[in-house]
């Protein structure tokens, strides 16, 4: 079984839209990092990001991979 077959046989047709989908995240802080795991995981091959934030001590246990 290949990795995205069953995101395939969920989303049919519309699996390859998803795939080459160009796709624009702003900003990868609480809610983002947790957008860009599941777009990366569900098998978007073209994801651009833009965060002009800095990783700060304060916010950590709102980022996914700290």
């Amino acid at each position: 079984m290949g990795q995205y077959d069953r995101i395939e046989l969920l989303l049919g047709d519309d699996f390859l839209k998803l795939q080459n989908a160009n796709i624009i995240l702003l900003g990868v802080g609480g809610v983002g990092s947790f957008c860009l795991d599941c777009l990366y995981r569900s098998g978007v091959k073209n994801i651009t990001i833009v965060d002009y934030d800095t990783y700060d001590d304060s916010n950590q246990n709102r980022q996914m991979w700290s």
